[in-house]
């Protein structure tokens, strides 16, 4: 999706500094502008366009270097002086972002002015470029290439990328260098910090972000309940697509923080859970709370089954919650022994009359 000057997606949390910023790489793209760059699903920004991809070999004295072979492929409005004028040697001496960075104004410029560049005079306007960022902008600009900013070090030395949104997901990316108090307060705060962002950031980048996370196979509750926090602002479908799928595989975890916390909020997604997924995927793995040895965990799955059991087969139902509930109808816990004879009242209204005549009359007479 190249050329986003003017269009109505949302501007990046950072531009692509990584693939033109090379702290010790060798290779120059030479064609950054908008038109270089296309933007993902997730709202990445990404170079594409790598027809001028050259090596930058600063030992070969000679004027036919690769670069120069290449550069009539790229729009004369974005070359700086040292590649309109071919010259070889003041490019050799230049660090090896020099190029790069020049584009990388150009882009800039692009981006915030709504207008493809036309002319290299018109980069001197800088009425569109946000002051925060104009320092670094003007650093990109440099008419002496070894005094360009390296693009990799642009979000560091700007204030415009000094936000909630940055700040967010560079914490995101090197999560797994953090330690579980950082991690805990970060996702106990994300709900907050996301309230804050645009809402196509937060449904296409955020989210999906969140929901691949690795901190939710590694059975964190907090990063949870910040996913079910953040879901349960879309809409079912949306819901269904992005954030379901992640609830499901976690019922197979161990953790009883996080099988509580799924239980917990069962009522908010569990209309979104098909008969079949629950039957097959779920229950087999809520079934074991029934005779976990906390309290609170038998209490939480029998008040799931308010939500699940109208959508088991009738086959599960006879077969294996009865079962469970009948050992529940004398457990130590009194509320425990209440509310299963509840629900078993309850589940007679879902069953056929050969299981409820049967066997619903059985668990109550010799229970």
């Amino acid at each position: 999706m190249p050329g986003l000057a003017g269009s109505n997606h949302p501007r990046p949390a950072r531009l692509p500094t990584r693939a033109v910023g090379y702290r010790s790489g060798r290779k120059v793209h030479g064609s950054v502008c908008l038109a270089s760059v296309v933007v993902t699903q997730t709202l990445d920004w990404k170079l594409h366009a790598f027809d001028c991809l050259s090596e930058f070999d600063a030992n070969n004295e000679a004027s036919g270097s690769p670069m120069l072979q290449l550069e009539w492929l790229v729009g004369t409005q974005y070359k700086p002086m040292e590649l309109t004028k071919s010259g070889w040697a003041s490019i050799r001496k230049s660090p090896p972002w020099a190029i790069d960075s020049w584009g990388l104004g150009c882009l800039i410029y692009e981006l915030f002015s709504g207008a493809k560049l036309a002319r290299t005079e018109d980069l001197q306007n800088t009425t569109s470029i946000p002051k925060s960022l104009l320092p670094a902008y003007q650093r990109l600009l440099n008419s002496t290439p070894s005094r360009r900013l390296n693009p990799s070090e642009l979000i560091d030395n700007s204030e415009f990328f000094q936000n909630k949104l940055v700040e967010t997901f560079q914490f995101m990316e090197a999560l797994n260098l953090k330690d579980n108090i950082e991690k805990d307060s970060f996702f106990r705060k994300l709900s907050d910090i996301a309230e804050q962002l645009p809402r196509e950031i937060f449904l296409k980048k955020l989210l999906p972000v969140l929901a691949s996370s690795p901190e939710l196979d590694s059975a964190a509750a907090t990063a949870l309940s910040a996913l079910l926090k953040l879901g349960s602002r879309l809409p079912a479908d949306q819901f269904s697509i992005k954030v379901l799928p992640t609830i499901v595989k976690l019922f197979a975890s161990n953790d009883r923080a996080i099988r509580a916390c799924l239980l917990q909020h069962i009522v908010q997604f569990g209309e979104s859970l098909s008969d079949q997924t629950v039957d097959e995927q779920v229950y087999p793995h809520v079934a074991t709370g029934f005779s976990d040895t906390t309290v609170s965990i038998r209490k939480l799955t029998l008040k799931s089954m308010l939500v699940l059991e109208p959508k088991l087969s009738q086959s599960t139902i006879s077969r294996s919650l009865l079962k469970y509930l009948s050992k529940l109808l004398v457990d130590e816990d009194p509320g425990i022994r209440i509310n299963t004879a509840i629900l078993l009242g309850n589940i007679a209204n879902h069953m056929n009359d050969g299981v409820c005549h049967k066997d619903l009359l059985l668990y109550f007479l010799f229970s």
